[in-house]
């Protein structure tokens, strides 16, 4: 496996975060103001919060059902957007610049030949893996939201989002109030939409990084035996103790950043799905309510699928340290393994809040609560 194909995909990995940081920084706008300027970090968050204001003020006006409920639906995902806007890219700016920083030591040469050959060849397999998830993703999510737009401005025959600006603000007398609906709730609405689309895909990047990298790991430790240690005894012990140290650190941090936020993403998937699966037993209910439903659970899926790859990953550590032949080895070699077996031996996975975890056993969960709660909602207010 080529340095070349790895710095390809690597480069174009850090392309991809690039242009999402500048578009959500309007760094394509103001180049040539610094891009560590707080105020031009505000505009996007201003924007999706007066678009929650707007959903908020529809919900308590409006007589209507349908408009209130899908109201409601884009008050969770503009919540959602807004906290993904301020993990990324204000309240753990740092720390993502960090996990860049050690994506890009993984793409260089250690000192072990061995070790650089199987890392890169688990790059290649897992970045290319990635993007295969994240296209069909964006694709998805691109569609439903179109569906969503539309289905919103045939309805109302203004607003994407089924929300207005206020009449004390803006009368619907005067001549501006349909161009000015529009413009702002497609603004709001796609800046939302690509905010939760494009921060779970760099979410499933990262995730990708290090899960080739603790696959390398488990590779190198399988080859360990006793002509292995016998050449390199040293040399061996040390890259498998200082890669498995340096991944569990930067898996701390990328924890630390997520913790809170996949419980807020959970909790936002799980309310607008119980309302778009309520509402999908109106006749109102069309194709993007069932489009909206469906990229909804994609999502959770996604997020809960790469949790549990990565719970399994340091499960497989431990497992096949425990595997090695460590009964041939040299007493000294035996007592530097066990000093790496010590943080290998329980499995590390993302968390929700302390709640949860991010697996399979989660979306199952998560779906059947949701499915649940739908149904209980239509028949309380049907009766």
């Amino acid at each position: 496996m080529s340095d070349i194909e790895v710095n390809i995909l690597h480069e174009k990995v850090l392309k991809f975060y690039r242009i999402f940081n500048s578009v959500m920084t309007l760094g394509f706008v103001l180049p040539k103001i610094h891009p560590d300027l707080f105020l031009r970090r505000l505009v996007v968050p201003i924007c999706v919060i007066l678009g929650e204001m707007m959903c908020i003020y529809t919900v308590f006006t409006t007589t209507d059902e349908v408009p209130m409920f899908y109201c409601l639906v884009y008050c969770g995902a503009l919540y959602q957007s807004l906290i993904k806007y301020y993990v990324l890219f204000i309240g753990h700016q740092d720390d993502f610049q960090d996990l860049l920083n050690y994506m890009e030591t993984l793409t260089k040469d250690s000192a072990l030949p061995m070790a650089d050959a199987i890392r890169r060849k688990n790059l290649k397999i897992s970045i290319g893996i990635a993007f295969m998830c994240i296209k069909p993703y964006l694709i998805i999510l691109f569609v439903s939201s179109t569906l969503m737009a539309l289905f919103g401005f045939f309805k109302t025959k203004c607003c994407v989002m089924f929300c207005h600006i206020p009449d004390f603000i803006l009368s619907s007398e005067q001549l501006f109030y349909i161009p000015a609906n529009l413009l702002f709730g497609n603004i709001t609405f796609y800046i939302m939409a690509e905010i939760i689309s494009f921060s779970d895909s760099v979410f499933i990047l990262i995730l990708a990084y290090f899960e080739a990298e603790l696959s390398s790991l488990r590779e190198i430790i399988e080859t360990l035996d006793a002509e292995t240690l016998f050449e390199s005894p040293e040399e061996v012990l040390k890259f498998i103790y200082e890669a498995h140290r340096n991944v569990l650190l930067n898996l701390r941090i990328f924890r630390e950043i997520y913790w809170h936020l996949n419980l807020h993403v959970i909790i936002t998937i799980f309310s607008y799905m119980c309302l778009l699966l309520f509402m999908s037993r109106f006749y109102e209910a069309s194709l993007a309510t069932y489009a909206g439903a469906s990229s909804a659970a994609f999502q959770l899926f996604l997020i809960c699928f790469f949790g549990q790859i990565l719970r399994n990953r340091t499960e497989a550590i431990g497992e096949a340290l425990y595997l090695t032949k460590w009964y041939q080895m040299p007493l000294k070699e035996q007592k530097a393994l066990l000093i790496i077996m010590a943080p290998a031996q329980q499995a590390v996975g993302l968390e929700a809040g302390g709640i949860m975890d991010l697996s399979f056993r989660t979306f199952g969960r998560v779906m059947r609560a949701a499915v649940s709660y739908g149904a209980i909602l239509y028949t309380i207010l049907n009766e």
